[in-house]
């Protein structure tokens, strides 16, 4: 990928390998979607440990009830380790 002689290979290369690090084992457009909604609740309604995730994820709608506290749990460390949440 050359625009006006600058490589973006390294910076599309970096990019990828974080993305494909965060989405492993998450690769269902409904795990995508379980990460998407953790992510919200942390940056956007401020659910800043575990507890209040899950509490987030359940009183989202009736279909992410069905989500296991413990797959929510595994997102939020996920997402944490790639330093992709505030604290």
């Amino acid at each position: 990928m050359d625009w006006i002689g600058v490589s973006y290979a390294p910076i599309v290369g970096r990019a990828f390998e974080k993305v494909s690090r965060l989405v492993d084992g998450f690769e269902s457009p409904q795990d995508l979607e379980l990460l998407a909604t953790v992510h919200w609740l942390n940056k956007y309604e401020q659910a800043r440990n575990t507890d209040q995730v899950i509490e987030g994820v359940h009183s989202w709608n009736t279909r992410k009830q069905q989500l296991t506290t413990r797959k929510i749990a595994i997102a939020e460390k996920v997402l944490g380790n790639q330093h992709c949440l505030s604290a």
